[in-house]
Formats: C-alpha cells, structure tokens, sequence
C-alpha cells in the first residue's frame, strides 16, 4: 500500500479530548480585547501579557499566584502604556470568558453518549474549583 492511499485498517474513535480556554469555552483574550477597548488602547494591547510571557506561564505552571501576575500587569501597563488601570478590572476581564459555550456543551453531551470524553487544559492551578464544579459531567 503506497503512503497516499487510505488505510482500511482504521482505529476507531474511542475517546474525545477537548481544551477548556477558547474550546469549551469564549477565547481567554477576548475579555482583555474588551478592557483594551475600554481603556482606550489598541484591542490587542493587553495580549502580550498572557501570550509569550515568561510571568504567565508561571502562573500556568503554578509556581506564581494569579493576583501576583495581575499586580505585574498593572504595573507594566502603567510603565508601557502610561494608563492605570483597576487589578479587580483586570481579573474580572480575564474571568468573563470563563462561561462555557452552549454550542460546545450540546456537542459534549452528543458525543458523550459515544465516547469517553476528556478536558486538557494548561489553566491555571487557582481556576481548579471552578473548573472542577462548571465542567458538565
């Protein structure tokens, strides 16, 4: 059989594995897309700081508590951008996404009654509670 024909053979499907941020539920970014807007900076100013940086990603590992980070974001908005903004603002704009898609529970609860279902996520280790008690079962 040559690389490019189709495999007869095929394995079949028995477990699903979705991510929670932007899968299950609204992309992570898209309430800071919002406070941006708010503050009167451009959509994507606040991505950086949860995209490619080093202080978030220990937050994802878990080795620098959430309200650290968003101390540091303060901070370094106000040093690069010349704007203060509220730390209870900044939590909240990264919390608002955190509702879980209806068209994603539909098609969770599809698949559920045919396949074994799994979430993979890198979220952060505080988020545990509530991912543990919002996750459809």
């Amino acid at each position: 059989m040559s690389a490019v024909e189709p495999d007869d053979r095929r394995t079949p499907i028995r477990a699903v594995v979705f991510d929670w941020s932007g899968v299950l539920t609204e992309s992570p970014l898209s309430g800071l897309h919002r406070y941006s807007a708010q503050l009167g900076l451009p959509e994507t100013a606040l991505d950086g700081y949860v995209r490619s940086d080093e202080e978030f990603a220990k937050v994802e590992r878990g080795e620098l508590p959430v309200r650290d980070f968003l101390k540091s974001v303060c901070v370094r908005v106000r040093d690069e951008h010349g704007v203060e903004i509220d730390i209870r603002r900044l939590a909240a704009a990264m919390a608002d996404t955190r509702t879980l898609r209806p068209e994603m529970i539909d098609l969770v609860t599809e698949l559920g009654e045919r396949y074994t279902l799994a979430v993979l996520t890198n979220n952060v280790l505080e988020n545990r509670d509530h991912l543990e008690t919002t996750l459809p079962t």
